[in-house]
């Protein structure tokens, strides 16, 4: 039991070592990509939107099939859904406004900025509420390059983040678009995602196994104890 107590140790220690090989793999891309390509402010490569909240007291904002996407929905890189949604009315009436694919979404304020700097891109049309901003990236940017580069870049990019009342977290928008990012071209933006996929291919590859070993692990203990019931040690 202690050995297996020991190895469990291991085990978990491995994990987070894993969930930190993409980012610290994607650092060292983007380190790359920065000495030989510019360097350019967030606020000059987008425009940026807010969202909110309608009211509660009205039903008809809430019964409708558009996304309404919050930091609890701030879970994967990409986004299709949301736990809530709200009508189209809501999206003409109310600060909830409809945001077109293609937006790189961010958390701007709350808990979650505490540790982590979540971004997605948004892959259908959808509102946001007012604890977010999107970020639409013009043409000399690809979505999907802002988004892993955020992810990529999230230690430098907590550094910004503010403590605001109630101990809550708050990212500016003026630090947020003040923000330098490098700016290869798009055919080298397409060829870092290519290599960025691959890194993350490897990286899932390698979280299955650990999944297959923890739950062989897990089931040693109980396999043990059962022989040494039966008297089979």
């Amino acid at each position: 039991a202690t050995n297996i107590s020991e190895a469990r140790s291991l085990r978990q220690q491995a994990v987070e070592e894993t969930e930190a090989l993409w980012e610290r793999g994607a650092s060292k891309i983007f380190d790359r990509a920065a000495e030989t390509n510019p360097i350019r402010p967030l606020i000059d490569l987008v425009a940026i939107r807010g969202g909110g909240t309608p009211s509660k007291s009205d039903p008809f904002y809430w019964e409708g099939a558009i996304p309404w996407i919050t930091p609890k929905d701030m879970k994967r890189r990409e986004l299709s859904d949301a736990i809530d949604h709200i009508s189209e009315r809501a999206t003409q009436e109310t600060p909830a406004k409809l945001i077109e694919p293609g937006a790189v979404l961010v958390v701007v304020r709350g808990m979650i900025l505490a540790h982590t700097f979540p971004s997605a891109v948004l892959r259908v049309p959808a509102a946001i509420n007012q604890d977010m901003k999107a970020l639409i990236p013009k043409e000399v940017l690809l979505p999907e390059f802002l988004c892993a580069l955020f992810w990529a870049s999230n230690p430098q990019i907590l550094e910004l983040i503010e403590k605001s009342s109630h101990d809550t977290r708050k990212f500016e928008t003026e630090k947020l678009l003040g923000t330098n990012i490098v700016v290869p071209t798009l055919s080298e933006q397409h060829r870092i995602m290519a290599e960025l996929d691959a890194l993350h291919a490897e990286v899932g590859a390698l979280k299955r196994l650990q999944s297959e070993t923890a739950a062989e692990l897990n089931a040693l203990l109980p396999a043990i104890l059962d022989r040494a019931f039966r008297g089979e040690l």
